[in-house]
């Protein structure tokens, strides 16, 4: 068997950053399964988490949220800070501690062996400008969320994420805190009201929206440009918030279009006369 926390594995990755960050992902799931206090606690407390951050529209780092990692980085480092704390409790305590958090400060594991450590692993040296450091590298210092990864090289797992992205999360958190707040008092969790569909809320909240349609042939077609749209909307997102004119937010999750949607008339364009072929559409937010 193959230990995943042995820097050796990291060797040939130096100069692929994408597979690094996916490797690095596993790492740090290994990690920090083995510094949680209680097992059943983290997973329970995670599971709500991620229930909630999906259904609030805040789930997914493609757009500049929180992927899995970050989320159960957050969660981990909550058990640890109250190690005997039940799974509600957990929770709630997830949401006030974040709440008033100070960012940029990072958010980092305890009883985690590093390289430069006594009894850490040695260190490589070829991924050590890999590692998140503000002090050594510029870059670093304009992460708005750094959430940093338990194994070597430790790795900023939020980088994505903007200042839209920071107010959506935020006031989520400030929603999450409110309610969950009477659990700590003895009060009984209100799971249906902290786990209410944010879509409906982003859909009434705003008086402009933008949509972005993804038109395609075939679902494979689809999938592939669906793949490269996801990659350059972020980019897109922070040129139109760098006017200083627009508060930009993100719909995280891809809405799949009623072919009866006026914007059928793309697909129609897109098909080429075709009449057989059954355009595929979809839409970012």
């Amino acid at each position: 068997d193959i230990d995943s926390l042995t820097n050796t594995i990291l060797a040939d990755l130096a100069e692929d950053t994408p597979s690094l960050r996916s490797v690095n992902g596993v790492r740090a799931t290994h990690a920090l399964l083995r510094v949680v206090p209680s097992m059943s606690t983290f997973r329970s407390t995670l599971r709500m988490v991620k229930t909630w951050a999906r259904t609030r529209g805040v789930y997914g780092n493609q757009l500049g949220f929180f992927g899995g990692i970050s989320w159960a980085i957050l969660t981990a480092k909550i058990c640890q800070d109250f190690p005997s704390s039940s799974a509600e409790h957990t929770l709630a305590l997830f949401f006030r501690v974040y709440m008033s958090w100070q960012w940029p400060t990072p958010v980092r594991l305890r009883g985690v062996l590093l390289p430069g450590m006594p009894g850490g692993p040695k260190q490589t040296g070829v991924l050590d400008d890999m590692v998140w450091n503000p002090e050594t590298n510029p870059d670093d210092l304009r992460h708005h969320m750094p959430i940093i990864t338990p194994v070597y090289p430790c790795m900023n797992s939020t980088f994505n994420t903007a200042p839209s992205n920071f107010r959506v999360i935020k006031s989520e958190l400030d929603r999450a805190a409110l309610i969950t707040g009477p659990t700590l008092a003895g009060g009984i969790l209100s799971a249906p009201t902290l786990h209410q569909s944010g879509r409906a809320f982003f859909f009434s909240r705003y008086e402009w929206y933008l949509r972005l349609v993804i038109v395609a042939t075939d679902a494979e077609s689809q999938k592939k440009w669906v793949g490269l749209v996801q990659a350059l909307l972020r980019h897109l997102i922070r040129s139109l918030e760098s006017t200083r004119l627009f508060l930009v937010h993100p719909w995280p999750e891809l809405i799949e279009s009623d072919l009866s949607d006026p914007v059928q008339r793309l697909a129609d364009k897109v098909r080429s006369g075709n009449s057989t072929a059954a355009a595929q559409q979809a839409s970012y937010f």
